[in-house]
Parts: structure tokens; C-alpha cells; sequence
């Protein structure tokens, strides 16, 4: 009996800041996705509906100088994907499952907003979530839907972008 594989790749980029004077946005995720025939439970069935990344795999920092903390600064993230080799009939989404923990350790204001919902991730800028100063260890979550044995067994490869900026 032949199987086939799906490969998907996410390749997460960090780029495009608007906002330049020291403000810092990480990323850390080595997610990627191994689908095969044995994921079919039963002859005659398709793939399961959804496929999500564990909720810790994708860990976010966004930091900023010293002075900055103390004196507080906005932000937001955009998120969009560009494909390398990608079928249409594959959703990706993604959301954000944690606030993270403040960036210093003084008794300044921190907040985060948005995000907590999976919103599908398009191929052009869109809004994902924003704060007020530095967190790190914040953590976002993937959900990839569309996956069929309609789909030909193919590697398949999208970046996803993430740009900071100052509102």
C-alpha cells in the first residue's frame, strides 16, 4: 500500500518595522505539519476537518529600550502569509492563546488586546492584535483547515508575516 504525504511548511518571517527607534518584535516556532494516509480513520473518509498547532509552539516578544518602558509606547501587529507553493483550498488561521508576561519588572501599565480569536491569515495585511509596552512569551496558535485527499500530496509552503508598527 502506497501513502501519500502532505509537507506543510510555515516559514514565520520577522520584518517590516515601522516603527524603528530600538522596538523589538520576536518570534520563535519551528512548526510544521506531517499529514499522511494513516490519518484516515475509517476507508472512504477524508482527512480530519482541522490540524492545530500546540498552543505553546509559537512564542512572541515584543521589547523596547529601557527609557521607552518607563516612558510607555503603543503598538500593533499585522499579520498576512505569502505563499511559496500553496493549494487554495487550504485555510490557515491563527490566534493568540496568551498575554505573556511584561516586558521589565516595574509597576507600569501593560496591555494586550485582540487577537484571542482564530482569524484566517490572507495574502494581504490585516490587523491581528496590539498592546501597550513590552511582553514576552506570548504565545500564538495555528489551525489549518481545507486539508482533502482531493488535494494532490505535495510539499506545501506559505510564510507568515508579521509587521509591527506604531498606530
Amino acid at each position: 500500500m502506497k501513502l501519500n504525504f502532505i509537507y506543510l511548511i510555515l516559514i514565520i518571517i520577522i520584518l517590516n518595522s515601522e516603527y524603528t527607534q530600538g522596538q523589538k518584535i520576536e518570534i520563535y516556532s519551528d512548526w510544521s505539519l506531517k499529514v499522511s494516509s494513516s490519518d484516515i480513520l475509517d476507508a472512504g473518509m477524508d482527512y480530519p476537518t482541522n490540524y492545530m498547532s500546540k498552543t505553546g509552539k509559537i512564542k512572541f516578544d515584543i521589547t523596547h529600550n529601557k527609557s521607552k518602558e518607563r516612558n510607555g509606547y503603543d503598538w500593533s501587529i499585522s499579520i498576512q502569509k505569502s505563499d511559496l507553493f500553496w493549494d487554495n483550498q487550504l485555510k490557515i488561521f491563527a490566534r493568540r492563546t496568551s498575554d505573556g508576561f511584561a516586558y521589565s519588572n516595574a509597576s507600569y501599565a501593560h496591555s494586550v488586546d485582540g487577537g484571542e480569536v482564530f482569524q484566517e491569515i490572507e495574502d494581504f495585511n490585516q490587523f491581528f492584535f496590539s498592546g501597550l509596552r513590552g511582553h514576552t512569551d506570548m504565545k500564538i496558535q495555528y489551525k489549518l483547515k481545507g486539508i482533502s485527499v482531493l488535494i494532490p500530496a505535495e510539499k506545501y509552503e506559505t510564510e507568515i508575516i508579521y509587521t509591527i508598527s506604531a498606530p
